[in-house]
């Protein structure tokens, strides 16, 4: 167990062997008789008794949630061939606490969970000595049965998450010398018995038990812990074969360096082909077998930010790795932890650093600081010496195993082809990297997700050169150096990312001698083992993308005119796009510029009848491996395609949707890029969440909730007047597994065949998404007829809508599935002011949503309800506002207000504006001006209407006409109730109050008048992931996208039910007594496997055995153990790991102690 075995390592009355002076002379030199006795040969244990520190939540094992792919893993996990037991590889239910059993602490370990400030003052003077064997913790050698005498008192101590009443007494046993030494003694007495019973679970036993130990021969050489946000390898298998990648990996290294513009950065490098052939070559040489002029060629693949934290750190947490031989577990400390985050390109500029940067290694010898170094570190170990005359003997031995660290070789780096010097203090700010003309460019990297990535030490191939040269060497040489180029260079923090992959990297620098004992006659990697953090606990709910200024002179402005510029110099063209092929079928429709309808912007495919079939049947060819295709992975797409819609085609996007549907740059930018942004990023966080969904399982059962994609293919039809709409309605459902026929609008075509492309750029896979430009006639007739549809996603107008309702409902007998259906259908959406709002709040409000994108957003502003006590000043401060109005070509950035959208949308626009024209019931307060003439211009017309039934009133105009409804202050109640049956719509309102009283009377008189309610703010503008988009009734159905939920809409959900105690009898209890009963193995020592995995990432083919979770958060480390197979699906990547721990509970105490080997009865998957 994690505490050391003390009876094997001391024996009262000795100390390393030598015999201790009497006890007459210790009586002269001291009161008590610690450290003479007990002399301190070892290291500080890095723990408490019994216990193994990590700084990670308390609940982490114990509330442990499993992965998707642990649900979906169906192999069998073997031990050794001896053993030949299935394990189950998750109980789940053993890892939720059941508040209403408390767990008891066994009476010898209530003591470990007391706060020794809290203590009494007599209680803390009892155990003085604490600190004279530090090998030792206070709870090891002062046994805590002595706490019970002494006088009584009373509290409450919480530690493990339940209330433990102790009797706490004065502890006058160790007032002399006599009750010292008898409390010191039983210690060790105590240390001979075998632990059997768990000490706060009563049904868990131990199985192995095993002492642990300071690794002596490693000591003295440092490690780091070097932390990667993102999987650092290359990854392109056309070029490079897995086992290669894996070698490349093995033996990377980083350094420090310095770009043109003097900003620092560490560089990755990893070896060349020929380097590895190199280094494979010398593995298993002697040192001084080598050839020490041979260079080692490695090449630039990364550049990183960094951020370094050591025992001075502020917050920094213990860290230490284990390796297991000849029966005894060892420690050796991580004292210093690197995190590494990969340099982002900034305003759309790239690093310049020097490109095909090349670093050449080779060998040298210790110089004097890193021998002195080592001698130091040598000490930490040795016996701390006695005053006594064997103390010389001791010293000499220190001295000779100084001197013989005097051969050993050091790797170090070198930039030139010339043998490096022999002292070379600062390795890595001394050297610089030299670039080579014609030098091979490293591979295109393709960045594959894991959820953690352990390199470990590399036992075969390590031991002369190994641990240096392919552990990334050049990281440290010493650790006063690393800390002298860090803090000399260190100075900003790095960039955070969206979502963090943890990376560990065991590094270690020198090379020596003794570590050949440790890794010698082994050909395996894995002999240690850390508790990490998986991907999900990194992943932070994302942050809104923010909205650039684009002020004159700024980056953003010069980058937005380039960007327009080299869209409006060419026709652009747009392809249909089916799997991996591309149709132009002779380009026949054109998308023209809404405010200069003579400007062609685009070209447009537009595909028949064959097409969409052919879309069909290649789109369900891709849809199983697509929807098996791990979430995680899935959400990697989009997570990447945000990153690329965010910065390299940000411009882009916005310039088309400027361009082609007449968005203002502030439009634009809030739209097309981010909210575009938000919608992938969100919604992959939100797929990601659902994987934290448990459902109530037992011991005999387990059951889990899947997520499925829909069987057959879903239909995506969207709309022109958001590119971030049309994006999102096709990306969600392929997010979560489906396939996605996108039909996008005809006048925003451009922008979406952008953000496309940016989709299949980011890795999305060939037939997932197939973007077929038509007739929507017909390719409504081609899905709607399928057997295989799924669902739809529609936005657009109410009559399209309720037409795709009816056919679905009349062929709902020939589909395979009841197809989901998804619609938003606009609104009538409604400003209502109280008397008590704020005047210039209200104004501003309204005229922004009435009146922004020409009034062409489905949560437009096209009713205003007012208070006559308000009206005139009211009036006046719009008609002001609708003057300064500017309108026309959105490249010029002062215009507030361009072109709507088509002709037919112009028609239909200045249709109700002649309507009010010759209506009695409306009269025309300012605008009703409308030109065709170069563009769809209509000025923003205000309209004042006396009856509320009028039809202005009830349709959706979608256009910039605002109708406005003036009410006698005294009737607002009456003209708020009747808003909500006014129209058939409910998308978006808002109200304008200062009145408290009044906004919680209109909070629930308006519930079902709209789906997105304001207070005191416009009636536009939902965020994602702030408030979820939608309206009832006619406006749609609802769905929220934007919002948490919405993933779910595009899920087919199948619950899984494990029974681990299957019957074996068809009768019930009432009808009388069973035939039979299932005989029980008399064989078996141990019947039920209580726990298993405490934390599993990925299958390997070596890992570790826990014995027990001490404390929630506390492991005991035991042994490693081999599996039968490394052809399981999860074995893929020799570099991952798994954790199990072992616990079982037996008929009769001491049973659980026998092997595991005793062909004990387990029930597994």
């Amino acid at each position: 167990m994690s505490a050391v075995n003390k009876n094997n390592l001391h024996q009262p009355g000795t100390s390393n062997g030598r015999s201790v002076n009497s006890t007459s002379r210790n009586e002269v030199r001291y009161d008590m008789p610690f450290k003479p006795m007990y002399s301190n040969t070892l290291p500080d244990v890095p723990f408490e008794a019994k216990f193994l520190p990590h700084p990670f939540p308390a609940d982490r094992h114990v509330k442990y949630e499993t992965t998707m792919m642990e649900r979906a893993y169906t192999g069998e996990l073997v031990t050794e061939d001896d053993v030949g037991i299935f394990i189950d590889l998750v109980l789940i239910d053993k890892y939720e606490p059941n508040p209403n059993e408390p767990v008891q602490l066994h009476p010898t370990d209530e003591l470990l969970c007391s706060d020794e400030d809290t203590l009494l003052s007599t209680m803390k003077k009892s155990r003085h000595g604490t600190k004279a064997v530090p090998w030792m913790r206070r709870t090891e050698y002062i046994s805590t049965d002595y706490s019970r005498f002494g006088v009584q008192t009373e509290r409450q101590e919480t530690k493990l998450g339940y209330h433990i009443q102790k009797v706490l007494k004065e502890a006058s046993l160790y007032r002399d010398r006599e009750s010292q030494l008898t409390a010191i003694n039983k210690t060790f007495e105590d240390a001979k018995k075998p632990v059997r019973e768990h000490f706060s679970k009563r049904d868990v036993y131990a199985v192995e038990e095993l002492p642990l130990l300071p690794d002596f021969d490693a000591w003295k050489y440092p490690f780091a812990q070097v932390i990667f946000d993102v999987d650092p390898a290359p990854r392109d298998k056309t070029s490079l074969e897995e086992t290669l990648a894996t070698d490349q990996i093995c033996r990377a290294m980083i350094r420090g360096m310095m770009d043109e513009k003097g900003e620092q950065f560490v560089a990755y490098f990893v070896p060349t082909l020929e380097t590895i052939r190199k280094l494979k070559s010398v593995e298993g040489k002697d040192i001084s077998e080598m050839d020490l002029s041979t260079p080692f060629d490695f090449k630039l693949l990364r550049e990183y930010n960094w951020s370094v934290k050591n025992k001075a750190s502020v917050g920094y947490e213990e860290n230490h790795f284990f390796s297991f031989r000849d029966g005894r577990a060892y420690y050796n400390e991580l004292e210093t932890r690197v995190r590494l985050n990969r340099r982002r390109v900034k305003d759309g500029h790239v690093h310049s650093a020097v490109p095909n940067s090349r670093l050449i290694v080779r060998y040298r010898d210790f110089n004097d600081q890193e021998l002195a170094a080592l001698s130091a570190r040598s000490m930490i170990v040795n016996p701390i010496e006695e005053e006594d005359d064997d103390d010389d003997e001791e010293e000499a031995e220190a001295e000779k195993h100084v001197d013989d660290t005097a051969g050993e070789k050091k790797l170090d780096t070198d930039q030139s082809n010339q043998p490096p010097a022999k002292d070379n203090n600062n390795q890595w700010s001394d050297n610089e990297v030299k670039s080579e003309e014609g030098s091979p460019v490293v591979e295109e990297e393709t960045e594959e997700e894991i959820e953690t990535f352990v390199l470990k030490f590399t036992l075969n191939s390590c031991q002369i050169n190994g641990i240096a040269s392919t552990k990334i060497t050049a990281i440290i040489s010493l650790i006063n150096i690393i800390l002298l180029l860090f803090f000399k260079f260190f100075s900003k923090e790095p960039l955070k990312s969206e979502k963090r992959w943890s990376l560990f990297y065991i590094v270690m620098t020198p090379m020596f001698n003794p570590m050949k004992k440790m890794i010698s006659g082994s050909r395996l990697a894995l002999r240690t083992f850390f508790r990490t953090l998986t991907s999900a606990e990194f992943l932070k709910t994302p942050q809104n993308e923010p909205v650039l200024s684009y002020a004159p002179e700024s980056d953003e402005r010069i980058q937005l005119d380039q960007a327009l510029a080299r869209l409006t110099k060419q026709v652009n063209n747009i392809h249909a796009v089916i799997g991996n092929e591309m149709f132009d079928c002779g380009f026949t429709a054109e998308q023209r510029m809404p405010f200069d309808h003579k400007a062609v912007l685009a070209r447009v495919a537009v595909c028949d009848k064959n097409l969409i079939r052919k879309a069909i049947d290649v789109a369900l060819e891709s849809r199983l491996a697509w929807e098996r295709m791990p979430l995680e992975k899935r959400a990697e797409i989009f997570f990447k395609a945000a990153d690329l819609a965010s910065t390299k085609y940000r411009m882009d996007l916005n310039a088309a949707t400027m361009l082609g549907q007449g968005k203002t740059v502030v439009q634009a930018e809030i739209d097309a890029a981010c909210e575009l942004v938000d919608f992938w990023r969100f919604n992959a966080y939100y797929a990601l969440q659902l994987e934290k969904v448990r459902l109530i399982s037992s011991n005999d059962i387990q059951n889990e909730l899947l997520f499925r994609g829909l069987q057959g293919f879903v239909a995506a039809i969207s709309p022109f007047n958001f590119t971030a709409i049309g994006s999102n309605m096709s990306s969600c459902p392929a997010l979560m597994g489906n396939v996605v026929l996108w039909k996008p609008a005809r006048t925003a075509m451009l922008s979406n065949y952008i953000s496309f492309q940016i989709l299949r750029e980011a890795g999305l896979p060939d037939g997932v998404i197939n973007f077929i430009p038509s007739q929507s006639e017909i390719f409504g007739e081609v899905v709607l007829s399928s057997r295989h549809l799924a669902g739809v996603g529609f936005v657009g107008s109410l009559p399209v809508f309720q037409h795709i309702w009816k056919v679905v409902g009349n062929n709902v007998e020939n589909y395979d599935n009841f197809p989901r259906l998804s619609g938003e259908c606009g609104g009538k959406n409604f400003h209502f002011i109280h008397h008590s709002a704020d005047f210039k709040t209200a104004v501003a409000c309204t005229a922004r949503a009435a009146f922004e994108y020409q009034g062409q957003k489905c949560s437009a502003c096209s009713r205003l309800y007012l208070p006559q006590s308000m009206w005139p000043d009211f009036k006046d401060a719009l008609i002001e506002i609708c003057k300064e109005i500017k309108i026309g070509d959105p490249r010029d950035y002062s215009v507030f207000m361009s072109a709507v959208i088509d002709r037919p949308a112009f028609e239909n626009i200045c249709s109700y504006i002649e309507h009010a024209k010759s209506s009695p019931s409306l009269k025309l307060l300012y605008g009703g001006d409308y030109d065709d003439e170069k563009g769809y211009f209509i000025h923003p017309t205000l309209l004042l209407c006396s009856d509320p039934n009028d039809r202005i009133m009830k349709e959706e105009i979608f256009g910039p006409v605002l109708t406005v409804i003036t009410y006698p202050d005294a009737q607002c109640d009456e003209v708020l109730a009747s808003i909500k049956d006014s129209t058939e719509y409910a998308l978006t309102g808002a109200i304008f109050a200062q009145d408290m009283n009044f906004i919680k009377q209109a909070r629930m008189d308006l519930r079902e008048a709209c789906g997105n309610f304001y207070v005191n703010d416009k009636c536009t503008g939902a965020v994602v992931g702030q408030q979820p988009f939608g309206g009832s009734r006619k406006s749609g159905t609802n769905d929220k996208a934007g919002g948490p939920y919405y993933v779910l809409k595009w899920v087919s959900h199948l619950a899984v039910k494990s029974t681990r105690s299957p019957i074996h009898e068809w009768k019930y209890p009432s009808m009388g007594q069973q035939t039979g009963k299932a005989k029980k193995n008399s064989n078996s020592r141990i019947d039920v496997l209580r726990r298993l995995c405490v934390q599993r990432q990925i299958q390997h083919t070596i890992t570790v055995y826990i014995e027990h979770v001490l404390c929630q958060n506390l492991v005991v480390i035991l042994k490693p153990f081999y599996l039968k197979s490394k052809k399981d699906l999860f074995a893929l990547r020799p570099t991952e790991r798994c954790l199990l721990s072992n616990e079982v509970a037996s008929n009769e105490p001491g049973d659980c102690t026998n092997k595991l080997s005793s062909n004990a009865c387990f029930v597994g998957y």
